[in-house]
C-alpha cells in the first residue's frame, strides 16, 4: 500500500510511519520544506520512503489542496492520511476533488465542522446529558462586560475553532485577565476552515486529571476504542500527554460513543475529558476530530488506529478492535516529560520522575531499529533545557488549587 501523509514527522506521524513501514507499506510525507532532499538527509526515519514539498495549510489552505492534487495526479497513492486539524479540515472540505485520485478516512465536512466547533459540540453534549464545564458565549466584548458578575474564576477563554494551547486558550484568575485573554484571542487573524478566533467562548476552569476516549468509526458505528489517562502533561497544568496510561473505563467510552453516535461519525476521533475532583464527574472538554498526538500508546497496546483507518479509507470492512491491556504506560521523554520536569524540578517531582522508570510495562519514545529521528529530538530537547529553560517556565499559573475553592453548588453544567 502507498500512503501519503501531509504532515511533519510529529510523534504520532512517526509512530504510524514506523508501523506502516514494518508492515511493508510505503510512506511519503508531504510538508512545507524548501528542499525535501536536504530535509530527508537531516531528519528522517528509515520507514519514510519519500518526502515532497507542499504549501502549509496554515498559510493557504486552498493552495495546500492544489499542491496535494498536483502530487496525486503525478504519483500513485492508495490512501491520503491527514493527522492534524490544519490538514483534516481542508481535506474534508475539498473531499469531492480529492476522491477522484485517492481514498481518505475522513468524515464529511458538515459533520466535521460541528465536532471542530467547541460551542456546537457543547450544545450536542447538553442535549445528550453529558456533563461539561459552565460555559458562556458572549457575542462581543460588550456582551462579555455584562457577564462579569456571572463568570466563575478561574476561567478560560477558548477559541471556538482551532488547536494549540498558546493560540486558542487563555487563563484568567480575575475579570481583567479575562478581558485581556478575550482580546488576545479574538484579535488574531482567522484562517477558515482551520481556525476561527472571532467569537471565543468563556468557560470555568475544571481541575483534575485529563482522560481520553479514542475511537475509529465506520459510517456511524464504532469499530475500535481505547481509553487512556494523561498521567503527566506538558504544560503541567494541562496539555498533550507526556506520560499516558491505558485504562478500560466504561463511563468514558459510553460518553464518547454517545457523542460520536449522535454525530454519525466516520473515521478517527478523540473525546477529551477532565475528571473533576469536586464531584468525581467526567467533564467534556472537546472533540479532537482526528488522530491524537499520543497515538503511539494505542499502537503498542495493540489497537493500531492508523492501520485500521487505511482499511476504512479503502471501504474494507474494519474488524472490531476493543480488547487491549490496561495499565500500559508510554513516556515521551523527549521533549514532553523532560520539559514538564523542567517546569517544576522540585524534589517530589524529580522522585516521581525517577520512580516511573520502575513502571511495567512501559514504552518509550525511542526506537532502536530507527534511532535517527529520536536522537535528533533528544539533542534538541537537551539543548532547550540547558540554554533556553526560560521559555519552558513561561507557562500558565497553577489554577488547580484555586478552582478547588469553588463550592459544589457552582458545579452544574450550563451553557449561556
Amino acid at each position: 500500500m502507498k500512503i501519503l501523509i501531509p504532515e511533519k514527522p510529529a510523534r504520532n506521524v512517526l509512530a504510524a510511519a514506523r508501523a506502516f513501514g514494518r508492515a511493508g507499506h510505503q510512506v511519503t510525507l508531504a510538508l512545507p520544506v524548501e528542499s525535501p532532499e536536504s530535509y530527508r538527509a537531516r531528519f528522517t526515519s528509515r520507514f519514510v520512503t519519500n518526502i515532497v514539498a507542499i504549501t502549509s495549510p496554515h498559510v493557504d489552505p486552498q493552495r495546500f489542496i492544489e499542491d496535494l492534487l498536483s502530487i496525486l495526479t503525478t504519483h500513485d497513492f492508495n490512501v491520503l492520511l491527514p493527522f492534524t486539524h490544519a490538514t483534516v479540515l481542508p481535506v474534508s472540505y475539498y473531499r469531492d476533488k480529492l476522491i477522484h485520485h485517492v481514498r481518505t478516512p475522513i468524515v464529511d465536512y458538515e459533520v466535521l465542522r460541528l465536532a471542530h466547533d467547541k460551542l456546537e459540540t457543547l450544545k450536542i453534549a447538553q442535549h445528550l446529558a453529558i456533563p461539561f464545564p459552565v460555559t458562556f458565549h458572549p457575542q462581543s466584548r460588550e456582551a462579555l462586560l455584562n457577564l462579569e458578575s456571572q463568570i466563575p474564576f478561574p476561567a478560560l477563554v477558548k477559541a471556538r475553532q482551532g488547536c494549540g494551547v498558546g493560540a486558542t486558550i487563555r487563563f484568567a484568575t480575575d475579570f481583567a485577565e479575562l478581558l485581556a485573554g478575550y482580546d488576545a484571542i479574538s484579535q488574531q487573524p482567522s484562517t477558515p476552515p482551520v481556525n476561527d478566533y472571532t467569537s471565543p467562548i468563556i468557560q470555568e476552569y475544571v481541575p483534575g486529571q485529563l482522560f481520553d476516549a479514542n475511537f475509529l468509526y465506520q459510517k456511524g458505528c464504532p469499530k475500535a476504542a481505547l481509553t487512556q489517562e494523561r498521567v503527566i502533561t506538558y504544560p503541567v497544568q494541562g496539555g498533550p500527554g507526556a506520560v499516558n496510561r491505558t485504562t478500560k473505563d466504561p463511563v468514558l467510552r459510553e460518553y464518547g460513543e454517545r457523542l460520536l453516535n449522535a454525530l454519525g461519525w466516520h473515521g478517527p476521533a478523540q473525546v477529551e475529558f477532565r475528571l473533576d475532583p469536586r464531584d468525581q464527574t467526567y467533564k467534556l472538554m472537546e472533540i479532537n476530530p482526528k488522530f491524537w498526538g499520543t497515538l503511539p500508546l494505542s499502537i503498542v497496546a495493540g489497537v493500531n488506529f492508523a492501520a485500521l483507518a487505511c482499511e476504512l479509507a479503502l471501504d474494507n470492512e474494519v474488524p472490531e478492535t476493543f480488547e487491549y491491556p490496561a495499565d500500559i504506560y508510554y513516556r515521551w521523554l523527549f521533549p514532553s516529560e523532560l520539559y514538564a520536569l523542567a517546569q517544576d524540578p522540585s524534589g517530589p517531582k524529580l522522585r516521581a520522575f525517577l520512580k516511573r522508570f520502575r513502571y511495567r510495562p512501559t514504552y518509550y519514545d525511542w526506537d532502536l531499529g530507527d534511532p535517527r529521528p529520536d536522537l535528533l529530538r533528544a539533542l534538541t530537547t537537551l539543548r532547550t533545557i540547558l540554554f533556553h529553560r526560560d521559555t519552558l517556565l513561561a507557562t500558565r499559573e497553577d489554577l488547580n488549587a484555586l478552582a478547588l475553592q469553588r463550592s459544589p453548588a457552582q458545579q452544574t453544567e450550563k451553557l449561556t
